[in-house]
């Protein structure tokens, strides 16, 4: 597993999330909660923007030449 980075938000930050967040999801956090949710969220950001392991490659080119193939068939 990845290692957690701590970014450092600044407090207007920490409420305009709260704020986006209690828009979307209708909860209230407190800034403690918010800013711990924000940086679980930019730490998987970080995660999911990596590029792809090199060891990974071939798998995937695979993957996607079968799923051509299983569509194509349909």
């Amino acid at each position: 597993m990845s290692e957690q980075i701590s970014f450092m938000l600044s407090p207007a930050t920490i409420t305009k999330f709260k704020e986006i967040y209690q828009r979307e999801f209708g909860v209230d956090l407190s800034q403690e909660e918010a800013s711990e949710q924000a940086q679980r969220l930019l730490n998987l950001a970080r995660v999911v923007m990596q590029p792809m392991p090199k060891r990974h490659e071939a798998r995937y080119k695979e993957l996607l030449v079968d799923q051509k193939k299983t569509a194509s068939s349909s």
